[in-house]
């Protein structure tokens, strides 16, 4: 199945909420209780609660971070800007 970019702009968050809350659920409910046949069901609760938390804050922050990221991106076809050059600023030294 292919995604058009508009649709993988949601899809990629809610891949990303759904693994990080399915591992860190799983982790933190087996450290904070233990390792024993109930595991998987405290698992299961902790991951729906943390998964329903996880999406919406993952669709606000992602597309942040994906254009912090985006500005600090640099574009190898483009000269160098002073900025990019370390101690380009500094005189007399």
């Amino acid at each position: 199945m292919k995604l058009t970019r508009s649709q993988a702009r949601w899809a990629f968050p809610v891949c990303v909420a759904f693994v990080m809350s399915l591992l860190m659920s799983g982790v933190l409910t087996a450290f904070n209780t233990g390792i024993d046949l109930g595991l998987p069901l405290r698992w299961m609760k902790a991951w729906g609660v943390a998964f329903v938390v996880a999406v919406p804050i993952a669709l606000a922050v992602v597309p942040r971070i994906r254009a912090l990221i985006d500005a600090m991106v640099v574009d190898p076809a483009l000269p160098p800007t002073r900025e990019m050059i370390p101690d380009s600023g500094r005189r007399g030294q």
